[in-house]
C-alpha cells in the first residue's frame, strides 16, 4: 500500500475516532442533568434548556403504562378501574390509585360530586401525589365532594365525553382545564360535528394503540449518539416552528386564536352526548407546559362564549386567568413541565375564592 493512501486512511480513523469520541462527551454532557436531578436544580434554566427537551422526548407516558392504562374503544384509551401503578420518569414519582370508574380519585368522589374536575396530565396531578391535586386540595378546602375525571393527553372533546360516565345529578360546578395542544383534537372533532354532521370521537384501533405501547417501551434504550441526534432533530423543529409563526401576520394569528375557541366551545357543547348542563356552572382555566398560557385564548374564550347563539351556561362560564400567577420556578418542575405540588396548591386556592364569590353573587 502507498504511504500517501496509509497516512490518508490513518488520518481518516483518527477523525473518526475523534468524532465518535466527541459525540459520546456531547451526548454524556446532555445526560448529566437527566442521571443527577439534584444537579439540575442548582443549573439556571438557560444551561438546562437542552436537557430538558430531551427529558421531555424520552420520559416515560402514564397514558402508555399497561399497568395502569388499557385501550378503550371509544376514546384510545383510559385507566384501568381499580389500577394501583407508579409512574417513574426519573424526574417526577408518584403512585396512581385509580377508582372503580376508571378515574384518578376515590371511590366516594363517585358520589353524586358538585364539582367535577375535567382536564389533562396537568389537571391528573402529573408527577404529584394524588391528594396534592388541585381538585383534591379544593375538595378539602370546600368540603364539596370533587371528582377528577383529567386524563394525561386528553383534548377538551374527550374530557366532555367523559361526564357521560359519571353521576351528575348533583352537578353545579364544572372545572375545564385547558392546554393549547387540546386544539388539534378539538379541530378534528369540529370538522367531524361541523362537515359530517355526527357528534363523534374517531379513537385509534386497538393495533395502533398497541404498537404506540410497544414503541414507548423501546424509547427509554440508548444507542451511542442518540441525545446529540435528537438534539439536532429537536433544533430543527423549533427552527420551523419559529419561522412558520413568524410569517403569520396579525390578521391570520387572530383566525387561528378564533378557530381555536370556536372548536373549544363545539367541544364543550357538543362533546358530551347526554348530560344535561343547563344548571351548571362552567370555570375554564389554562394550565399550559411551564405557564399559565399567555391570556389570549382565555381573552378570546370570554368574548366570544357571550355571543347570543350560545346556550346559557356557555354564555355564563367564567374565567380564570393564570397567566400572571404561575411562574418558573416556583409553581413547575425543574425539567419537567408539570405543575408541582406549590402549583396545584395556587389553583386550588384560586378557585376556591372564584366559587365562594360565585355562590354568594
Amino acid at each position: 500500500m502507498r504511504a500517501w493512501l496509509r497516512r490518508g486512511l490513518k488520518a481518516a480513523g483518527f477523525l473518526l475516532l475523534n468524532l465518535f469520541v466527541s459525540i459520546l462527551l456531547l451526548d454524556g454532557a446532555l445526560a448529566l442533568p437527566l442521571a443527577f436531578p439534584g444537579l439540575a436544580r442548582h443549573l439556571p434554566d438557560n444551561l438546562l434548556a437542552p436537557s430538558q427537551q430531551l427529558y421531555i422526548e424520552n420520559r416515560s407516558i402514564i397514558s402508555f403504562n399497561p399497568a395502569c392504562v388499557g385501550y378503550d374503544p371509544e376514546l384510545t384509551y383510559s385507566f384501568k378501574p381499580h389500577a394501583d401503578c407508579l409512574q417513574d420518569t426519573g424526574m417526577v414519582r408518584a403512585r396512581y390509585r385509580i377508582n372503580s370508574a376508571g378515574f384518578r380519585d376515590d371511590e366516594a368522589s363517585l358520589a353524586t360530586p358538585e364539582i367535577i374536575v375535567l382536564g389533562d396530565s396537568h389537571a391528573m396531578g402529573w408527577g404529584v401525589e394524588q391528594n396534592e391535586t388541585f381538585g383534591e386540595i379544593l375538595e378539602r378546602q370546600s368540603g364539596r365532594h370533587v371528582l377528577n375525571t383529567a386524563i394525561a393527553s386528553y383534548g377538551t372533546s374527550r374530557e366532555m365525553r367523559l361526564l357521560d360516565r359519571v353521576d351528575t345529578s348533583r352537578l353545579k360546578y364544572l372545572i375545564i382545564q385547558y392546554c393549547d395542544n387540546d386544539v388539534i383534537e378539538n379541530r378534528v372533532f369540529l370538522y367531524h360535528t361541523h362537515k359530517i354532521g355526527q357528534n363523534v370521537i374517531v379513537p385509534r384501533s386497538e393495533e395502533d394503540y398497541r404498537q404506540i405501547v410497544e414503541a414507548e417501551k423501546k424509547k427509554g434504550q440508548y444507542f451511542p449518539g442518540k441525545y446529540t441526534l435528537q438534539s439536532v432533530v429537536l433544533l430543527f423543529r423549533r427552527m420551523e416552528k419559529a419561522k412558520e409563526e413568524k410569517s403569520k401576520d396579525i390578521e391570520r394569528k387572530k383566525r387561528d386564536l378564533l378557530e381555536e375557541v370556536m372548536a373549544f366551545l363545539n367541544a364543550v357543547t357538543k362533546g358530551s352526548l347526554k348530560t344535561d348542563l343547563s344548571q351548571v356552572r362552567i370555570l375554564v382555566l389554562q394550565v399550559n407546559p411551564h405557564s399559565g398560557g399567555d391570556g389570549k385564548f382565555l381573552s378570546f374564550l370570554a368574548r366570544y362564549a357571550t355571543v347570543s347563539g350560545n346556550p346559557p351556561y356557555v354564555q355564563n362560564l367564567r374565567i380564570l386567568d393564570l397567566s400572571q400567577i404561575l411562574k418558573r420556578p416556583e409553581h413547575f418542575f425543574k425539567l419537567d413541565d408539570h405543575l408541582n405540588p406549590a402549583g396545584h396548591r395556587a389553583i386550588a386556592e384560586l378557585l376556591a375564592l372564584a366559587i365562594r364569590q360565585w355562590d354568594t353573587a
